[in-house]
């Protein structure tokens, strides 16, 4: 009698499946980085769009003339914020003064180019857990973007520096 192989032996793909296996902890290393970098980079992008919006509100000379006011000539001066969960919308900080118009204009011009949201943080990992965007500006007349008091733009610090 002929005998026909039909299929593999339970041998074959033990092998096989310590092959994928072998390969698999290899690899998963080098993906946990490339995703992790992948969200860095996407959260040093969405900082550098929400200073282009700050800017350009800037120029628009009534929202300036309105927060010029609380402007510090020593330190920068958090001017918005918003929890980075994605869901929260921007709001003028608390307890600044010399602000006109409560800042409305400046928020209103701000949000036009950045969204009424809050961009959500992408990067967990070394992050504060109650992660807070933070739009600054600085004693020149610039502006910082910070989760908490973490600078991303225009100098990326700490865990988005990697």
């Amino acid at each position: 009698m002929k005998k026909t192989n039909k299929g593999f032996s339970l041998v074959e793909l033990i092998i096989v499946i310590a092959i994928m296996a072998i390969l698999a902890a290899a690899l998963a290393p080098a993906l946990i980085r490339y995703i992790d970098k992948s969200r860095r980079s996407s959260d040093l992008s969405n900082a550098g769009i929400l200073q282009s919006a700050a800017q350009s509100a800037a120029a628009d000379e009534t929202a300036y003339t309105e927060i010029s006011g609380a402007i510090s000539k020593t330190a920068n001066t958090t001017i918005l914020t918003a929890n980075a969960d994605g869901k929260t919308n921007w709001a003028i900080a608390t307890g600044l003064t010399g602000l006109q118009n409560n800042g409305n204009t400046f928020l209103d011009e701000f949000t036009s180019t950045a969204g009424k949201a809050a961009p959500a943080l992408k990067l967990r990992k070394g992050a504060p857990a109650t992660p807070v965007w933070n739009v600054a500006i600085t004693p020149e007349g610039g502006f910082v973007v910070m989760i908490n008091t973490t600078e991303l733009v225009p100098s990326a610090k700490d865990i988005w520096a990697k």
